[in-house]
């Protein structure tokens, strides 16, 4: 009886023996996994880290630079963002601004271009003589009526 519980012990010990080596073998093989995850998802987040200012500062600072364009009154300039998230519709809705104000800008300015020479054509044709005084009292304009009755000329005024 003896014999057979050494018997027994042994087969117990050589079980434990074989089942603590594929222990071993497979808490291996997890380590070596768990060590490979956390490098991939550790440069992963660094690269995320380093790469993301940059993401959200690059859109905004070409929105910037395009936001003192406009304030030179430089509307020809556009903000270029190929992509499809919140970014890329303010770079659309900016670009529309801007040639809406590019537009604006030159119909006004033709327009007030237009409506000067037409003053200025009506101001020299005038039999009385008409002196333009700006809110400082200096001399604006002369038309040639003013001239005659002066005896001066404009660009000597002026």
């Amino acid at each position: 009886m003896h014999k057979a519980i050494f018997k027994i012990d042994d087969v117990n010990e050589i079980a434990i023996i074989h089942k603590n080596n594929r222990a071993s073998h497979y808490a291996a093989q997890a380590t070596l996994w768990l060590t490979i995850i956390v490098t991939i998802l550790s440069l992963a987040a660094f690269s995320f880290v380093i790469n993301f200012p940059s993401i959200i500062a690059r859109p905004i600072r070409a929105l910037t630079e395009g936001i003192k364009e406009i304030a030179a009154k430089n509307y020809s300039t556009r903000v270029n963002l190929d992509r499809q998230d919140e970014f890329g519709k303010l770079a659309d809705t900016f670009n529309t601004m801007e040639e809406k104000l590019d537009e604006y800008e030159h119909s006004n300015l033709a327009e007030i271009k237009f409506e000067k020479s037409r003053i200025e054509a009506i101001i020299n044709k005038m039999n009385d003589g008409i002196i333009g005084l700006n809110e400082k009292q200096e001399i604006l304009f002369f038309n040639s009526a003013a001239e005659h009755l002066f005896g001066l000329k404009e660009k000597d005024i002026m």
